[in-house]
């Protein structure tokens, strides 16, 4: 392995320093637009942060490298810290709160789409939203919906994770499960309550954003909640919105959700053909986030149009007073190609 140092030092003369610390190589700090988009493209959002690239494939192995790195040898059996897929981390049984225990094979094979739910009882805002999701677990599968709930948890003692688990009708892993920690990691949780909900067959992720999915729509109308092209700025987009850039029409007119849908999809369907998401595509109606989005990135009410990446804490907004399929396919257009001066909102 070789390491790459990335500075985010404030001067050249505090780089040179810190450098001289270090046994490996490092970008020049000059190089501040290159730093810019690896720490783009890896979604850093603090430091240190230490990403593990494969040397041949340029693919990525993991984002984090920390982790592995303070296992001290014994990480070194399973460098170069790759995730393992999901079903190879989840494997052997899981039980459910009268001690009966089930098989995560059969699991996967009877159910369109498996659900971890991160929480603990003394969590206020876990035990708040418990109670609605066990609501809306009963709907769905007493309506037919094929899925399974997995509570991970993040209980201080077997006594709290036995009485909070007894509200609950799914399944569960041991308190103190290995196969926990690394469904944390997999998954980058940073808080409680999470609800990632996962493809039953396939292993990957639909959404990190079960919680908005589930409080939107409890009866899993659209379940099991594939992302769609064009969303609504609302607690669904959480999950995206700080490591993606948005294109946001802040009209929720048919007209202009109509306008949108093709662009939206065209554009999503040629990021998966690279891989990666450049952009996500949102229409913002009466949700409470819309006035705060505006406020943190410096959308004036006259705005109809913005492209916002808090990422960089940059929005590029569009002077039209009608947000029209043109309007919009210019604007993400100047965009791509790096054409748009920004406001800074950081």
């Amino acid at each position: 392995m070789e390491i790459v140092f990335a500075s985010s030092d404030n001067d050249e003369e505090a780089f040179k320093e810190y450098f001289g610390e270090m046994p490996w190589k490092a970008l020049p700090y000059a190089a501040r637009e290159l730093k810019a988009k690896l720490s783009k493209k890896y979604k850093v959002s603090g430091i240190p942060s230490f990403v593990i690239v494969d040397a041949e494939t340029g693919e990525l192995c993991t984002t984090n490298g920390r982790e592995g790195v303070s296992k001290g040898a014994a990480g070194l059996e399973s460098f170069p810290w790759k995730p393992k897929p999901f079903w190879e981390v989840l494997v052997g049984d899981v039980k459910d709160n009268a001690g009966n225990k089930y098989s995560c094979e059969k699991l996967r094979e009877d159910n369109d789409a498996i659900g971890i739910y991160f929480s603990a009882h003394w969590c206020p805002p876990c035990r708040g939203f418990t109670p609605a999701l066990v609501d809306s677990y009963k709907k769905m599968t007493d309506g037919g919906k094929k899925w399974e709930i997995i509570f991970a948890s993040s209980d201080r003692s077997e006594k709290d994770f036995a009485e909070y688990f007894g509200e609950m009708p799914w399944k569960s892993l041991d308190m103190g499960d290995e196969r926990k920690d690394e469904l944390d990691a997999m998954f980058e949780v940073s808080g409680i309550p999470t609800l990632v909900v996962i493809d039953a067959k396939t292993g990957k992720v639909i959404t990190k954003g079960g919680r908005a999915k589930v409080d939107a729509d409890p009866e899993g109308a659209e379940f099991p909640w594939h992302p769609k092209p064009l969303n609504e700025l609302d607690g669904g987009c959480v999950e995206y919105i700080n490591d993606t850039p948005v294109v946001v029409a802040f009209d929720d007119s048919e007209a202009v959700k109509a306008a949108m849908e093709p662009l939206a999809a065209a554009w999503v369907e040629e990021d998966k053909a690279k891989g990666d998401a450049s952009m996500m595509w949102l229409w913002a109606g009466g949700h409470e986030l819309v006035d705060r989005v505006r406020q943190v990135c410096k959308v004036p009410d006259t705005c109809k149009l913005a492209i916002l990446d808090v990422g960089e804490g940059m929005t590029y907004q569009s002077d039209a007073t009608t947000v029209t399929a043109d309007v919009i396919d210019a604007l993400t257009k100047d965009f791509q190609a790096g054409k748009l001066e920004g406001t800074s909102f950081k």
